[in-house]
């Protein structure tokens, strides 16, 4: 059994790892795609733990300063976009729009709908193509992984004791213990490095991606959370095909995303148990059936968490499966929308960033069997892969891709 004293330390070593090893990921210019990934990434994530660490600063303000550089960035840099009467990118303003749809609807509802129109306003760049370069989006991965694990491991120091638990039935790592930093937030940090993985290695050797992917692993592992583990796994392969000839590659992302989407059908297309995947069967069928008194529109953003109908489970965060959570909120309509436009986005990237964003895609979707990581209207698992993926699929000008083609 590793002492639970050395969980801290051991987490300390892990980030000088990953920092020496990221160093030549991280060379390059500063550009606009990179400080806006920044924003999305980074510094949200640093200031959830800080509120889930200090109990006395106010949830709501803190939440809010996370995603202001975002918002800024997104309203400053869309509105000069906007004069520039750059190419509109069809794909991410069809998942836009949804994201629109979904407001209206809390609008309507009498719910929730301040964190849908943060997300519409700080991916407003995302709607216009070619504003970056995968090069920028790599550094800003590799950047901000190291900023998830130092504003982690700044929380850890204050009260150790707080941020190591006991092994339990849903929680565990191979060490014996996992991490709760500010006591809560262990999912997160899975989910919020996981993704940053494949970002940060796009375009990096063999030998690289295994060095980087070790500490990296190792801390998703000791987040505890299992989803974010097959995320993290499943990154370092898309990254690794990243690596192989167009063809093999191009094949192999085909074959991943198939497998992924199959696993993440199979709650919706089975029934389990009540206690089925940690007792995730309960969450699985009480989706279902407000899917089918709402097929077509769903119930909104917020009405999962405050759904009284049941005294089976505490209301919580959602679902637990991307299909459900997004059918119990938008319904068939604004999952269409989303599948139909992240889809068009990705296709119509010039190969290499279309890869990119593929790896990036199967990672994310990964874990969404048991997990919901595409929550736009709710910021859930800050920073959001999903906003980063809309950020990649904008890299490259449909036109300028053609073009190139044809030479």
């Amino acid at each position: 059994m590793f002492p639970a004293a050395a969980i801290v330390p051991l987490f300390a070593l892990l980030g000088l790892w990953l920092t020496i090893e990221t160093r030549p990921l991280m060379r390059g210019r500063l550009d606009a795609m990179q400080v806006g990934a920044l924003t999305l990434l980074g510094w949200p994530t640093v200031l959830a733990v800080l509120r889930s660490q200090f109990s006395t600063l106010q949830a709501t303000p803190m939440m809010l300063l996370g995603f202001l550089p975002g918002l800024i960035f997104g309203a400053v840099l869309g509105y000069r976009l906007l004069r520039e009467r750059r190419v509109l990118n069809p794909g991410v303003v069809m998942v836009w729009l949804a994201v629109a749809f979904i407001v209206l609807h809390a609008a309507l509802t009498h719910q929730s709908l301040v964190w849908g129109l943060m997300w519409m306003v700080s991916t407003l760049p995302a709607l216009f193509c070619g504003w970056g370069t995968l090069e920028s989006v790599r550094r800003a991965g590799a950047q901000s992984l190291l900023a998830v694990w130092l504003g982690m491991l700044l929380v850890m120091l204050v009260d150790p004791a707080r941020n190591v638990s006991e092994c339990r039935a849903d929680k565990c790592s191979i060490f014996g213990k996992f991490l709760t930093p500010g006591g809560e937030l262990n999912n997160e940090l899975g989910m919020i490095l996981a993704p940053l993985l494949p970002l940060a290695l796009f375009g990096a050797s063999r030998g690289k991606i295994l060095r980087v992917s070790i500490p990296v692993v190792l801390m998703v592992n000791l987040s505890g959370s299992r989803s974010s583990l097959i995320m993290a796994c499943l990154g370092v392969i898309t990254s690794l095909l990243f690596t192989l000839p167009r063809r093999p590659r191009d094949w192999g992302f085909a074959t991943l995303i198939v497998a992924v989407v199959g696993a993440t059908l199979v709650p919706v297309l089975r029934t389990f148990p009540d206690d089925g995947f940690t007792w995730r069967g309960i969450l699985w069928v009480r989706a279902k059936e407000l899917i089918a008194s709402h097929p077509w529109l769903g119930h909104g953003p917020s009405y999962w968490v405050r759904q009284t109908e049941t005294n089976l489970f505490g209301p919580n965060y959602a679902p637990h499966n991307v299909w459900l959570e997004m059918m119990v909120t938008g319904g068939l309509f604004y999952t269409v929308l989303v599948v139909v436009g992240v889809g068009l986005a990705i296709s119509r990237q010039s190969p290499r960033n279309r890869a990119a964003a593929s790896a990036l895609l199967i990672a994310v979707l990964s874990s969404g069997m048991t997990e919901a990581p595409i929550m736009p209207y709710r910021f859930a698992f800050p920073p959001g892969p999903f906003i980063t993926l809309l950020l990649l699929t904008s890299l490259t000008p449909t036109t300028a891709v053609k073009r190139k083609e044809s030479l």
